[in-house]
């Protein structure tokens, strides 16, 4: 009965656990798909208005004390520094809080979302996070996704992210116009090969996107004159 029962064992626990990946996987793709179907909305939002309004992505939230409570490593972010950085019909950033540990910081991707993500509290647990692998808090549009016992990164573009740290959206420090307004899959940090990067991503069904291969353009010297709006 003992050899029975663990053979049973060898077979089942396995398979309840691909099962479990799979619901996992099956719910990240879906949220993929409801973060960029919110990125095309606020685009056709900024369109319908028939001109471009670089706070349209402010609306929803209170920009009061968005500079003063944050520490000073984060204080570039206040409202005059943003409105001469972001131009154009994609939302800035994907999420409201610019405070680290606020209230809301762990709510994800809630410029885009009517509700939410709940990030995770720290870089053990599952789900979406603004919690790197370290412990500590990756750029500023950089998101960590863990799943099925991989953490993979996904990257969202804007010019203001960009301006901000020239690491992101860049190829040689030069901003990718491509990939403005873009959400998407870069892989595992820890994936050597590209080979690696593109199987990460073709676990949730997504592209590998190598900003490497991509073209660049120069800094316009300000994100102010609507012939320079991306």
């Amino acid at each position: 009965v003992i050899i029975i029962l663990g053979m049973l064992a060898s077979i089942l626990v396995p398979r309840l656990v691909a099962n479990k990946n799979d619901a996992e996987i099956a719910k990240v793709k879906m949220q993929i798909s409801a973060i960029r179907r919110g990125i095309e909305y606020y685009k056709a939002a900024q369109m319908g208005k028939g001109y471009y309004d670089e706070l349209y992505c402010f609306t929803k939230c209170s920009p009061q004390g968005n500079s003063a409570q944050e520490n000073e490593g984060r204080s570039k972010f206040d409202m005059d520094f943003l409105k001469t950085r972001n131009k154009g019909v994609y939302p800035m950033m994907l999420d409201q809080s610019r405070k680290k540990k606020g209230s809301d910081y762990r709510l994800l991707f809630k410029m885009v979302l009517a509700t939410p993500i709940k990030g995770a509290e720290n870089n053990n647990e599952k789900g979406w996070s603004r919690i790197n692998n370290s412990g500590g808090d990756p750029y500023d549009g950089r998101y960590f996704l863990r799943v099925a016992n991989k953490s993979i990164i996904f990257d969202y573009c804007s010019p203001t992210l960009h301006k901000y740290n020239d690491s992101m959206c860049s190829k040689g420090g030069k901003f990718i116009p491509s990939l403005n307004g873009k959400f998407f899959c870069i892989g595992q940090p820890s994936s050597a090969t590209r080979a690696d990067r593109i199987a990460d991503c073709a676990l949730l069904g997504e592209e590998y996107i190598d900003s490497q291969t991509l073209d660049t353009i120069e800094d316009p010297s300000y994100w102010s004159d609507p012939a320079e709006t991306i």
